[in-house]
């Protein structure tokens, strides 16, 4: 307890639930008449220092909350905004992604078409000199010259070479693929 002239800067209370009777019998009316009197002291107290009245707190309280809350949804506009663009950019990339595989299968179909048109094309060769008995020589120069050849030339022995050559530098092609996409 605070000593006499000393002022009270807090007050004890110790609270227990009571039925509706109790709190309209002799406990309940000391209990209102001390918090009546507590709360006219102050709002005197107040006036007299010239201090806000005792609503003003609680309107301060309002405005403070009113901004946090304000302050609050901005920041929650620029997360769902940032989220979006997130996830846009996901999306874009896997589209990317999506469209290089579809690319790089398409360009492969195509330099497979390519290989089996070159095959076609060394096949209607080897077909067209076999048919007018000629061969096609190339000089150290790099000019390509036709020659006649004799009826028993051996035709099946060239397209043997030359498939073998195809296949081989096709197998160093596939060698060389492979070591790049390491």
């Amino acid at each position: 307890m605070s000593k006499p002239g000393e002022v009270m800067v807090g007050v004890l209370a110790r609270v227990r639930a009571l039925l509706q009777a109790d709190w309209r019998g002799r406990a309940g009316e000391r209990f209102r008449a001390s918090t009546n009197a507590m709360s006219d002291f102050a709002k005197d107290t107040l006036e007299d220092a010239g201090l806000p009245p005792p609503e003003l707190p609680s309107l301060a309280v309002s405005l403070v909350v009113d901004k946090i809350e304000g302050i609050a949804q901005k920041e929650k506009a620029a997360a769902i905004r940032d989220f979006t663009e997130a996830e846009e950019h996901k999306i874009e990339v896997q589209l990317k992604a999506r469209s290089l595989e579809s690319e790089v299968r398409k360009r492969q179909a195509e330099a497979r078409l390519a290989q089996i048109n070159a095959a076609k094309a060394e096949i209607e060769l080897i077909s067209s000199l076999r048919e007018n008995h000629v061969v096609v020589l190339r000089d150290d120069e790099g000019n390509y010259r036709v020659i006649p050849v004799p009826e028993d030339f051996d035709f099946d022995g060239l397209y043997r070479r030359l498939f073998r050559s195809s296949t081989e530098k096709q197998i160093d092609m596939e060698k060389d693929n492979e070591a790049g996409s390491r």
